[in-house]
């Protein structure tokens, strides 16, 4: 299914028999996640920044699921920007957030707290750095199967987020908290950069045939318009450098490497031709172009 507005098709995941993830495209490389609950037919939603998208696809839904709550990964509007008019289209849901700067939030959580979406489990992961309250969320199912990781602008595939609040350290301590997760544990991050992060990872270590093969696979994903998430801590371990730096150090310069790389690569690997087309669009796109190229949140 292709979105009118989309950069991406709409990707569903079958995490268990009741457990699955819809990876819904937003703005011009972001990703929203609807989490459900097919047994309880309920629903929560990962920084849901084009509330009406969501709606849409609720309200198309055969299983008819009720949206309970939403997860704010972190306070930067191409994450938390939809918060408001969620709450307008659906009064009463709760909107959990890991820092008080985010818009239209109900409820602060703490690193460790747990929430359910139904029979699903919610750990709430502090994972500073990218800004001081950035929250990751560990989703499971009833007897801890299946694992998600909803890693917002920490963690994405092959590459990490910008240091905006944070250090180095915090950030390296974020990669060892991953790899200490279940290797099958699926992670779903918040944008589509995987091909220009994979390049960089390349250009880094270019006698990897893996990292060469990985590249070309994300290639020919985008190529189709599909996202190239959710990968897995196991995929992260292989071909992220940043989850392999040795320690803070490393990763500190690996990251200000990266940062050079991607002044000169202002695409951002997104379809772009799907955004630029659309006549209309439920949320204003002119921040959301030049946040885009000037790296402001991510």
């Amino acid at each position: 299914m292709m979105y009118k507005h989309g950069h991406s098709v709409l990707k569903i995941v079958d995490h268990s028999k009741y457990f699955e993830v819809k990876i819904v495209p937003a703005l011009l490389d972001n990703y929203m996640y609807i989490i459900v609950d097919k047994y309880k037919k309920e629903a929560a939603v990962i920084d849901p920044v084009e509330p009406e998208r969501i709606k849409d696809i609720l309200d198309d839904e055969e299983l008819q699921c009720t949206l309970k709550s939403a997860f704010i990964t972190h306070h930067h509007w191409d994450h938390a920007g939809g918060n408001t008019k969620l709450l307008t289209l659906y009064p009463g849901i709760e909107i959990y957030a890991g820092d008080d700067r985010t818009e239209g939030y109900t409820k602060l959580v703490k690193n460790n707290q747990v929430l359910k979406i139904g029979n699903l489990t919610v750990c709430c992961m502090s994972s500073p750095c990218h800004t001081s309250g950035h929250m990751s969320y560990y989703v499971t199912g009833n007897h801890g199967e299946s694992p998600a990781l909803f890693s917002g602008d920490s963690i994405f595939l092959s590459g990490c987020g910008k240091f905006f609040e944070g250090s180095a350290a915090q950030m390296f301590d974020n990669m060892q908290t991953l790899t200490t997760l279940p290797k099958p544990t699926r992670i779903y991050c918040g944008h589509e950069l995987t091909v220009m992060n994979l390049k960089f990872a390349y250009k880094e270590d270019p006698g990897n045939l893996d990292l060469a093969d990985r590249l070309e696979w994300a290639k020919k994903c985008r190529t189709n318009a599909v996202p190239t998430v959710p990968s897995t801590v196991e995929e992260e371990m292989r071909f992220n450098p940043f989850v392999t730096a040795i320690n803070a150090t490393v990763l500190d310069e690996l990251r200000q490497r990266r940062n050079r790389f991607r002044s000169h690569k202002k695409n951002r690997d997104s379809i772009t031709s799907l955004t630029s087309s659309a006549s209309t669009s439920p949320v204003d796109r002119s921040g959301a172009a030049s946040a885009a190229s000037s790296g402001i949140s991510c």
